[in-house]
């Protein structure tokens, strides 16, 4: 019977990096962690409005001129089309509470002169990615602020922007799972995800999907791929990733596995 392990715990010594990348004494281990989990989430309900994020990376250890400890986080994103982007913002400007809208107004007096220049179209030049990234920037800047007011500690910033959805396990996950709970057959979602990702990146992609398909009765698994996924060789890039998806007819399980070609490492 095979042994399965995790693509990228497997490769930690080799390809991949951990997540959080710091350490601590006994005594103050499980605070940092905690730590650690409240700013990511922190992050997420912030920056939802602009980037939808894969994941986030968070370095700590070293320390300014001042002894303060600093952090470093690395947030790992795509940042969506125009309609996409002032779709988002429009329905965050709308979810707000007035407290909030007082609180945050120069972020929604940016985003109500989105809005005008959107439907007016007075200036051509404006572009709603160009003012979701100021938006972003100043975010990111209160974010960095208030952490430092609450623990003393300077908090860095960074984006690494994913240019292309299908260079990502988890945003191919998202997007196979999306296709799923519109009722889409799961063999033709599965057949025109491999093809996509084989015409335009150079990856090798395996893909599974595991549960109720198609609303049988008797649960099954199914998978394919394209081109090579080593998954045995230690110096292989590997990018996987493990989604859930909640259908009428119960819960699917979707796996991805992305392998970056040797001669591109």
């Amino acid at each position: 019977m095979g042994q399965k392990t995790h693509p990228k715990g497997f490769r930690l010594i080799t390809t991949q990096n951990h997540l959080s990348s710091w350490y601590k004494d006994k005594f103050f281990y499980k605070h940092s962690l905690e730590e650690d989990r409240k700013l990511r989430l922190k992050i997420e309900q912030q920056v939802k409005t602009f980037l939808i994020i894969s994941q986030i990376e968070i370095k700590k250890g070293t320390f300014s001129k001042n002894k303060q400890e600093k952090i470093e986080v690395i947030i790992h994103a795509l940042f969506p089309t125009e309609p996409e982007a002032f779709k988002l913002l429009s329905n965050s400007l709308e979810a707000l509470p007035a407290s909030e809208h007082l609180t945050n107004g120069l972020l929604a007096k940016q985003i109500a002169h989105l809005d005008t220049s959107l439907n007016v179209n007075e200036d051509e030049n404006f572009s709603i990615r160009a003012g979701a990234r100021k938006m972003l920037f100043f975010v990111l800047r209160e974010i960095a602020k208030q952490f430092q007011k609450d623990t003393g500690k300077t908090l860095k910033i960074q984006i690494q922007l994913i240019e292309n959805l299908f260079d990502d396990a988890h945003f191919v996950a998202q997007f196979i799972g999306e296709q799923l709970e519109q009722r889409v057959p799961f063999r033709r979602v599965l057949n025109q995800t491999l093809t996509t990702i084989e015409e335009i990146t150079d990856k090798g992609v395996k893909i599974q999907i595991s549960g109720r398909l198609n609303g049988n009765d008797i649960a099954k698994s199914e998978w394919d791929l394209k081109r090579s996924v080593p998954l045995h060789t230690l110096n292989a890039k590997i990018d996987y990733v493990h989604h859930i998806v909640r259908t009428a007819s119960g819960i699917l399980g979707v796996k991805v596995w992305l392998s970056t070609p040797m001669n591109l490492l």
